[in-house]
């Protein structure tokens, strides 16, 4: 995908990049362009990201700051 990318979650997280390859078959995606992301446990930046569907992780690298927000009990 050569343009704007936007990935929403329904658990509300969210994920923001200028470009992304994906390979459905295989079921893995990747960019090498700056990442935001943000939830209700905070906000991520990173210099690129990678998603293997297999395991289901995701991995951030390049510059990865996190800021976590404090949890309330309710």
């Amino acid at each position: 995908l050569p343009d704007t990318v936007d990935i929403y979650s329904d658990q509300g997280f969210e994920l923001h990049t200028r470009n992304a390859v994906i390979d459905l078959n295989k079921g893995i995606a990747r960019g090498d362009s700056p990442v935001e992301a943000n939830g209700p446990l905070g906000s991520l930046q990173a210099g690129g990201f990678e998603f293997i569907k297999e395991g289901e992780r995701l991995i951030f690298r390049n510059r990865v700051r996190i800021t976590l927000l404090p949890y309330n009990k309710p």
